[in-house]
């Protein structure tokens, strides 16, 4: 019996193992450029700084020229660049201590940093401007009421006499042209100006055309002794009468021009609104109180007329002057004289009243 021969076993091929991936170190990331934000920020605080010079510039009184005003920006900008250059060390020395980057570090603050002080440059431009412009303006207008006032008392001054009738003047307020971009108070007293200037005329007119009827003869001693049936002292009353109502039309007809003098102003409606409620609450109404008035006198006038012809057999003329032989027809004439002057005086406080009406408002402005 033969040995058994054990069985060949098969032996594998060798496995080919691939050789290890070879792992590189990892490269150091590049850090992120932060130049954009620089520019960005630099650019922005230019525009910033000679945006804050023009627009001051802009709402000054007196503005200088453009160039100069950009001129001055670039110069505050260059300023706040250094300003931001030193802020930016700082921060990026202190980081330092905590590894951080200076060079990067210094960027990042340098742009917070100078677009916060831009920032803070226009604002503080901003509110200084409009500070100044809004006590610009008040001061403006307080001059402009203050001149209205001194109008008034000029034409008071010049239009009436010592005993507070009216006289003839050649007196007339300074309109003039009104200057470009006038404010809506000159524009308000220019109007009022050109209203006045034409009272003034028209008031002149109707003295010459009271004198021209006898107003200052009707009550002339030696007339009314000449005056026997009194007819001529009625036949000039009447044309007072008359003529005190036809210049009031056209002094009221001036007092209603207003509103329509008003639309060849460049002014906002709420300005000419308000300009009209005022004038409406005083400035009509006071011609037509005056006016009241004066038609009040020319009828006290007819009384004394009506007394001296009733009383004809009781006055002789002596010295140029009419001597009663009662004393109770001396009252009567001197009560209807005293009561012409008060309604002399009722005209003159419409006046005041007008005047002390612009003293408040200048009040209220101060």
């Amino acid at each position: 019996m033969s040995p058994q021969v054990p069985e060949a076993v098969p032996v594998p091929e060798p496995i080919e193992v691939a050789p290890p991936l070879v792992t590189l170190p990892p490269l150091p990331a590049k850090p992120r450029s932060n130049r954009i934000w620089i520019w960005l920020s630099t650019v922005a605080a230019a525009v910033l700084s000679v945006a804050a010079m023009l627009i001051e510039n802009a709402m000054a009184q007196a503005p200088k020229d453009v160039s100069f005003t950009v001129g001055a920006g670039l110069g505050a900008m260059l300023f706040l660049i250094l300003a931001a250059l030193v802020v930016g060390a700082l921060v990026a020395a202190i980081l330092l201590a905590f590894k951080k980057p200076f060079r990067s570090s210094l960027g990042g603050a340098y742009s917070i940093a100078v677009f916060v002080l831009a920032g803070l440059v226009f604002s503080g431009k901003m509110f200084t401007s409009f500070m100044d412009r809004s006590r610009e303006k008040r001061e403006h207008e307080t001059r402009q009421v203050d001149g209205m006032m001194e109008d008034v008392e000029k034409m008071l001054a010049e239009t009436r006499g010592p005993d507070g009738l009216p006289k003839h003047t050649d007196f007339r307020l300074e309109a003039g042209e009104l200057p470009k971009g006038a404010s809506s108070m000159e524009k308000a007293r220019h109007l009022m100006q050109t209203v006045v200037n034409d009272s003034i005329a028209l008031q002149n007119e109707y003295i010459a055309a009271l004198e021209k009827e006898g107003l200052l003869r009707l009550l002339l001693a030696e007339r009314l002794a000449g005056d026997k049936d009194f007819s001529e002292s009625r036949k000039i009353v009447a044309a007072l009468r008359d003529t005190a109502k036809a210049y009031r039309e056209r002094s009221l007809a001036v007092a209603k021009s207003v509103p329509q003098r008003l639309e060849k102003y460049d002014m906002s409606a709420g300005d000419k609104r308000d300009y009209l409620r005022g004038y409406e609450n005083g400035g009509t109404r006071r011609v037509e109180e005056t006016w009241k008035f004066e038609l009040a006198i020319i009828e006290h006038m007819s009384r004394a007329i009506d007394h001296l012809e009733a009383t004809r057999s009781d006055w002789n003329l002596e010295n140029e002057m009419i001597v009663f032989t009662q004393d109770k027809d001396l009252e009567t004439y001197n009560a209807i004289m005293a009561d012409i002057e008060a309604e002399t005086a009722a005209q003159t406080k419409i006046h005041e009243a007008a005047k002390e009406g612009l003293k408040e408002k200048v009040e209220k402005l101060k």
